[in-house]
């Protein structure tokens, strides 16, 4: 399939999805200062975001699209991705070197003639070590230019996409726009994302102490709890020995894989860097669940090598086929642990907080949002767009909900935790959240803490590395905030 007909069958109004404008929408002009965009490498059906699986057809990686000036004028074509890409365009090449602490990247840069009126815009460039993402940008514009899709030609085997598709590239309509007001929105937001969820209330959990022992200044007890739904899961609770008064409550929530024993120094970390017990010696009393579907709570048909498949895919087929979305069912959970927790004798209710990496760092981020008596969370590898996902395929379809994209996406919801306290952590080379989806993200979360007052409370770190807890900026300022 070529690029174009990949653009075509994704939604796309061209090749250009822009972020940059609130419009968001094909037809919309570029002003001077530029826009970015997103570019899909055609890669069959082994589409990944995984630079060591990137491989183009032919190597080369191709844009096509017709821009339509009104002047004669020269203007900068940008090309980049995650730092250390290289890109080869004729006989020029570049490198992406973002700064450090920036998303913004600094692009291999090529000069363009544009004449008035239509400009086809048709190039092929080799992706030397990148991810499957580019960004792109048209620099020093003197005057605005529209751009537009090329004729369809013969080659063409996807000529039309169906609106399901289309949506994905639209702007939500609950989307946060400079200058509204920022509580108004997410009261809106809120109730719309609740509708949705359409949660019920349930009794606190019952829970059955399986095992307790002692070791390295901490107190460790193997639970049994009774979830929403009459399901049973297991969890490990951290408690530091010697505490004299009230500590601060931590949920702490794993990524995909064998379930909380990466936490909590059970199994092998594998970039979760046992986050859980870092937590506890710092002082906070730390709940570590097994996530649905993960841990104790697999389920058999992922493990058979006949039927393997994703989780989270799992999960989402046998919730649907059940009546209920596999969204609504973990924001069951979330009060459920949340409840165990602050039940505890030895935390303080009013000191809880969240932390997870990956498929736990965006758990972490949706749970502060949605209940409020979280007043910080720590959001790591997880700095991502929902419409992202969906529209390449990858990635955990967990928490989508009917018509959400149609409305809103993750960094809004992530938003709703304004104006308490929200850090975001990702690796430069993470390979789970390309830079310019993470780019859209963090400026839309930024801008409604910004309008919310509470921009001091929004943290970032960029770090060198990749798809890992990092935790060297965000458990000092967790601990700013929770006081452990």
């Amino acid at each position: 399939m070529s690029v174009r007909a990949l653009a075509r069958r994704a939604g796309l109004e061209g090749f250009v999805t822009w972020f940059a404008q609130p419009a968001g929408v094909f037809g919309t002009a570029l002003d001077a200062a530029g826009v970015l965009a997103a570019v899909p490498v055609d890669l069959g059906l082994d589409f990944s975001l995984q630079p060591r699986k990137l491989r183009a057809v032919d190597g080369c990686c191709r844009i096509a699209c017709v821009l339509h000036s009104g002047i004669a004028q020269k203007v900068t074509l940008e090309l980049g991705t995650f730092r250390g890409a290289r890109w080869v365009c004729g006989t020029q090449t570049g490198a992406t070197r973002p700064p450090d602490q920036s998303l913004v990247p600094e692009s291999a840069r090529w000069p363009l003639n544009l004449s008035a009126g239509a400009n086809v815009l048709d190039i092929e460039f080799e992706v030397a070590a990148a991810s499957a993402f580019a960004c792109v940008r048209l620099a020093d514009l003197q005057a605005p230019v529209v751009a537009g899709i090329p004729e369809p030609s013969p080659e063409d085997a996807d000529p039309g996409a169906t609106p399901e598709y289309r949506v994905l590239n639209r702007p939500g309509a609950r989307e946060f726009a400079r200058g509204q007001d920022a509580a108004r929105w997410a009261e809106g937001l809120r109730a719309y994302w609740e509708g949705l969820l359409q949660l019920e209330a349930c009794r606190p959990p019952h829970v059955t102490v399986l095992e307790t022992h002692e070791a390295d200044g901490l107190q460790r007890y193997e639970l049994s709890v009774g979830m929403p739904g009459g399901v049973a899961a297991e969890a490990t609770l951290l408690v530091p020995q010697g505490l004299t008064r009230s500590a601060p409550g931590m949920l702490a929530l794993h990524g995909h894989g064998p379930g909380r024993g990466r936490v909590t120094g059970a199994l092998p970390s594998d970039g979760h860097r046992d986050y859980g017990v870092l937590l506890a010696r710092r002082g906070y009393v730390v709940l570590a669940p097994d996530i649905r579907n993960f841990g104790t709570r697999r389920d058999p048909l992922v493990q058979a090598e006949r039927y393997k498949r994703d989780p989270c895919d799992v999960q989402f087929l046998r919730g649907l086929s059940a009546g209920r979305w596999p969204a609504q069912t973990e924001a069951l959970e979330w009060r459920a642990w949340l409840d165990l927790l602050a039940g505890r004798p030895e935390v303080d209710g009013a000191r809880l907080g969240v932390l997870g990496l990956s498929l736990g760092g965006r758990t972490s981020g949706l749970c502060a949002a949605l209940d409020r008596r979280i007043q910080a969370a720590v959001v790591s590898g997880a700095l991502n767009l929902l419409r992202e996902r969906v529209l390449f395929g990858q990635g955990c379809v967990k928490y989508l909900l009917p018509g959400l994209l149609a409305e809103a996406d993750l960094p809004d919801l992530y938003a709703l935790a304004a104006p308490r306290a929200l850090f975001l952590e990702l690796g430069a080379d993470d390979g789970t959240s390309p830079e310019v989806f993470a780019l859209e993200a963090w400026r839309r979360v930024e801008a409604v803490y910004e309008a919310a007052g509470a921009r001091e409370r929004l943290g970032l770190h960029i770090f060198d590395g990749g798809h890992f807890f990092e935790g060297s900026r965000s458990l000092p300022w967790l601990d700013a905030q929770l006081h452990p």
